[in-house]
């Protein structure tokens, strides 16, 4: 076998190798020459002239509003500038079919021609027609901008607002608007005229709305009445003066809610803490406007108006009785029509089934229909969170009662729940909240809390009065006794009846001069009668406890009354227990039965211990030598016999010099019992004491006032006889 000469090889790959490198160096100058041969072109180029021409437009069904025009260079060539300025142009489409037509919207067109025109190498040309619709086009925009993006107008107490061109969020955003129409050519919304400041908010940004004449003076009057409103709600004095009948006088921040209630024209939520007399307000506002009016309440309540309505008035109300209305009520409430007609909400919501069909229930609320009948001008519902449930009866009968101002009275800070204002903000503003859902969704969270507080607060500051205490302090006394009525279950009258009846047989043996040593007998049976009508009122007085407790705010400024706890005094273990029972956890309860250390303790627990509210006791074992300063009001559930009893117990309460703050007593006193007689001696001794001493101690004080009740019983059996 042959070996290779490997010396001679290796000179050929060394030869290769060379030749190699002299081409690659040959083909870097051949790369460079090109490069700079290619620059030198394209600069040539760029500097000779090209023309472009808008050659056609493209119009949808022959409209003028959006038409497209075609851009053709001429000759085919690339030209740096030209095609950036086509890649910033919006809208802008490559026919890469065409190699050199680009699609052009109109509205991009002027622009991209205007910066065309500073290339000095490039020429424009049209064709006649495309310029002619171009020209259409601009006129066509001209006139387009020159239009509102929205026009507002009046109909039918509502705002009208049409959307005429730009989008749909300013409008959208505001919750709960009412869109009228959308189609392909017009969209509307509509909202009523007390909302117009929503709309106005809503738009502020836009400079293109127009609103018509009727409109905008309407959008001014409602910004007017707002505002005067608004300082209203701050006010303590008002520009009007209601008078009451037999001396009675309004205070006069309870005149500037009236002046409240007439700007709002009539439809109104009196929300004031319970204690400055929202009951007087109402009645005050009905005397005002002279008008007839259907008070709605708890059936224990209803005595309490007509005293209040007499005393004020001097107008004898018509209590409605009954699950369905007599032809004895058909005729008084349609034809003779007392100006006054009490109705409690238990046979207000009495639903007569009136379907043919067992599956589909359809109720006639035979009293709603007969008031209806009646033509009445105002219906107040006292306690309105009664009627918080939209699906029960007693709620769906106010949607009976038809052509009426509704005026909603409610001590509960409503605000921390804003579910329950919707049942009274459909009756004053049905055209407004026409859907429970659309509320909640634009107001209340899952759990219940309110959101879009801010412009919840600004949608009743046109129909919600509110003022605590601190706001009128100035105007109050000290202590405030307030004197409400209940009116007695049938089952506790009829025990009270009986028990009465024993008492005027031994009355009628009895010798006030002679026998005075039986007046300790006769006390004895006179307190089973105090003690019937005290357990009739356990859940009434709970029901006062929970109220004035929830109506009380915390706030920066304290409201002078402690820190809104609630003491309740009775004179009967198993009343201060049951009421304990229907207050739970939130309360402490003792009685005569309890240690004094364990009284003592649970006093500092209430005074202590912000999740306790309430305080129950016996009056004899709290109200000497226990503080409870905690506490801002006073609940007697019961009356004792001497005047110094029940100011002991206030004194409880009422603030030290360390601790100074004012307090309110509630009595709570049974309807055509005992109680009245008891609450009229007791107001007069306690009158009379603070007149000559200014509620210090006095003499009479202490002065028991049985012998006195006796007497007036007697003297009440001897009227029973004659009659």
């Amino acid at each position: 076998m042959t070996t290779p000469n490997l010396d001679n090889l290796q000179k050929e790959i060394d030869t290769l190798s060379s030749e190699e490198k002299q081409l690659l160096e040959k083909l870097q100058d051949i790369r460079v020459t090109k490069s700079v041969k290619q620059t030198n072109y394209k600069q040539l180029v760029e500097k000779m002239p090209m023309t472009v021409k808008v050659t056609k437009c493209l119009q949808k069904n022959g409209e003028v509003t959006d038409p497209t025009f075609l851009l053709e260079n001429n000759p085919v060539k690339y030209h740096q500038e030209y095609v950036c300025l086509l890649k910033q142009t919006t809208g802008r489409f490559y026919d890469r079919t065409s190699g050199n037509i680009n699609h052009i919207p109109a509205s991009s067109l002027e622009e991209l021609l205007e910066r065309l025109k500073l290339i000095p190498t490039i020429n424009l040309d049209w064709d006649f027609q495309t310029y002619q619709a171009f020209q259409k086009f601009k006129a066509w925009q001209k006139k387009e901008e020159a239009k509102p993006n929205y026009q507002i107008t009046l109909k039918d107490e509502r705002f009208q607002i049409l959307k005429v061109k730009g989008g749909m969020w300013d409008i959208d955003r505001i919750e709960g608007i009412k869109r009228e129409k959308r189609s392909k050519d017009e969209i509307s919304w509509s909202l009523p005229k007390i909302e117009g400041w929503r709309i106005e908010e809503a738009l502020l940004d836009n400079p293109k709305v127009v609103w018509s004449v009727e409109a905008k003076a309407a959008l001014e009057i409602e910004g007017e009445k707002r505002e005067r409103l608004s300082n209203l709600a701050g006010k303590l004095e008002s520009s009007i003066e209601v008078k009451l009948k037999n001396g009675y006088d309004l205070r006069p921040f309870q005149q500037v809610a009236i002046e409240f209630i007439d700007c709002a024209g009539g439809d109104a939520i009196i929300a004031d803490m319970t204690g400055l007399g929202k009951t007087w307000e109402a009645i005050g506002y009905i005397e005002y406007k002279k008008l007839n009016a259907i008070i709605i309440c708890p059936a224990a309540i209803k005595e309490n108006w007509r005293r209040h309505i007499k005393n004020l008035t001097g107008e004898d109300a018509y209590i409605c009785k009954g699950s369905t209305p007599s032809q004895w009520d058909v005729e008084h409430l349609v034809a003779k029509k007392p100006r006054y007609v009490i109705i409690n909400y238990d046979i207000f919501g009495k639903g007569l089934d009136v379907s043919d069909d067992p599956k589909k229930k359809e109720d006639r609320f035979l009293w709603a229909e007969i008031l209806t009948a009646g033509n009445y001008d105002i219906a107040v519902c006292d306690e309105a969170h009664k009627i918080k449930n939209t699906s029960a009866n007693r709620t769906r009968a106010t949607l009976h009662l038809h052509n009426i101002k509704w005026l909603f009275l409610t001590a509960t800070p409503i605000l921390n729940r804003p579910r329950e204002l919707y049942s009274y903000l459909r009756l004053i503003r049905p055209g407004q909240y026409t859907s429970e859902d659309n509320f909640c969704n634009q107001y209340v969270f899952m759990d219940g809390s309110v959101r879009n507080v801010d412009r919840l607060r600004k949608s009743l500051s046109t129909i919600m009065i509110r003022r605590k205490r601190k706001d009128v302090q100035k105007e109050l006394p000290k202590i405030e006794r307030i004197y409400d009525w209940h009116e007695l279950s049938p089952e506790a009258r009829d025990r009270y009846e009986t028990a009465l009846e024993g008492i005027y047989l031994s009355l009628a043996e009895f010798d006030l001069n002679v026998e005075a040593i039986k007046i300790t007998g006769l006390l004895a049976q006179i307190t089973r009668l105090k003690q019937i009508v005290a357990q009739d009122k356990v859940e009434r007085i709970a029901d006062l406890a929970i109220e004035l407790s929830e109506s009380y705010e915390v706030s920066p400024a304290a409201d002078k009354l402690g820190e809104g706890k609630v003491v309740i005094f009775s004179g009967f273990k198993a009343v201060a227990r049951g009421i304990g029972k229907r207050l739970g956890h939130e309360a402490v309860v003792f009685d005569g039965d309890t240690k004094q250390e364990d009284r003592q303790r649970y006093v500092d627990q209430f005074q202590s211990d912000p999740e306790i509210k309430f305080l129950v006791a016996t009056g004899f074992v709290a109200g000497e030598g226990l503080d409870m300063t905690k506490a801002g009001y006073v609940i007697f559930s019961d009356f004792g016999w001497t005047p110094a009893y029940h100011q002991q117990c206030e004194g409880r309460v009422y603030g030290r010099l360390n601790e100074c703050h004012g307090a309110v007593s509630y009595y709570v006193v049974g309807s055509d019992t005992i109680e009245e007689w008891i609450q009229e001696i007791l107001a007069r001794k306690l009158k009379i004491i603070e007149q000559i001493v200014e509620g210090n101690d006095s003499p009479d004080a202490g002065k028991s006032m049985g012998y006195e009740l006796i007497k007036k019983m007697k003297t009440e059996m001897r009227s029973r006889k004659r009659k």
